[in-house]
């Protein structure tokens, strides 16, 4: 049986949702909808303003995307607990092979007394052989050495700046792109620990 928690104002997570839709939002309507038992893990900062991502454990591991900024500092301190959550209103796209659940207004977030797995301690620090073992949504931080740095480049309709980078470890080396602020941050031949990645 789930526990409804209280948020910040004392109101039920319930009744914790925001009436105006956004278009992301609205889209949502047309996919399928599921519940999710587990923890959250792995927050995201909040992107662009409108959403946030993280990473559901539970029998299998998923990412998650929800669409409601005021929802981040709920799921922020639910994935720092030990206790399982159920999550209700999830949406899956089921019209791409993408396997995001999507969380928007209607979402809603309760205490789960028990659930069939435990919450997993998941690496943080990772080699470049054991990256690929990484869930979607899982932020790690990785030591290598740039061992080539290709030009920065333009590209898209709002002229983004592109760099490529080959990084390497002992284990095994790995093609990494740079976005915006972060061209030219780093020098060929330079080792770096790339964090929260």
């Amino acid at each position: 049986m789930a526990d409804q928690i209280p948020s910040s104002t004392g109101q039920t997570e319930n009744s914790d949702r925001i009436p105006d839709v956004s278009a992301t939002q609205k889209n949502l309507c047309h996919q399928a909808t599921t519940q999710f038992v587990g923890y959250i893990r792995n927050i995201s900062p909040l992107r662009r303003g409108s959403y946030f991502d993280c990473q559901l454990q539970g029998k299998e591991k998923l990412s998650g995307e929800c669409f409601l900024p005021p929802k981040l500092k709920r799921f922020t301190s639910l994935s720092q607990a030990n206790s399982p959550v159920k999550i209700k209103k999830l949406h899956t796209d089921t019209k791409s092979n993408a396997e995001d659940l999507l969380m928007g207004h209607d979402v809603t977030i309760e205490h789960f007394l028990a659930t069939d797995s435990d919450k997993l301690k998941l690496p943080t620090t990772m080699n470049l052989s054991t990256i690929e073992s990484v869930c979607p949504g899982q932020i790690v931080t990785v030591t290598a050495k740039v061992t080539y740095l290709y030009a920065s480049k333009t590209v898209g309709s709002k002229n983004l700046q592109l760099q490529h980078a080959i990084i390497a470890d002992p284990s095994g080396t790995m093609k990494m792109t740079l976005w915006e602020n972060f061209v030219g941050s780093i020098k060929q031949g330079d080792t770096y620990t790339f964090r929260d990645i």
